[in-house]
């Protein structure tokens, strides 16, 4: 099984616990460079911009959402193998 099939699993799994845990969650595949405009707007720019510029992005991106916004930046990185 190669990273790009695991993204959407471990997505889904990520986001209800998460969810369970947190309360309110946002998170998304951006493995390809595409951030979404939430994602784009709870997160600094200089964040999200240093990942279009160097070419790489996490293979998931999202926040948890606290009171006053989002909170917690997160990334995931997926490996197929174990490290």
């Amino acid at each position: 099984m190669n990273e790009q099939e695991l993204y959407q699993s471990t997505r889904a799994f990520l986001h209800l616990t998460f969810l369970k845990y947190f309360g309110n969650c946002h998170l998304e595949i951006t493995a390809f460079g595409k951030f979404e405009e939430d994602l784009k707007k709870a997160i600094r720019h200089d964040i999200v911009f240093s990942f279009l510029k160097r070419g790489f992005s996490p293979d998931l991106a999202g926040f948890i959402e606290g009171e006053y916004g989002a909170e917690h930046f997160i990334t995931v990185e997926i490996k197929s193998k174990e490290i």
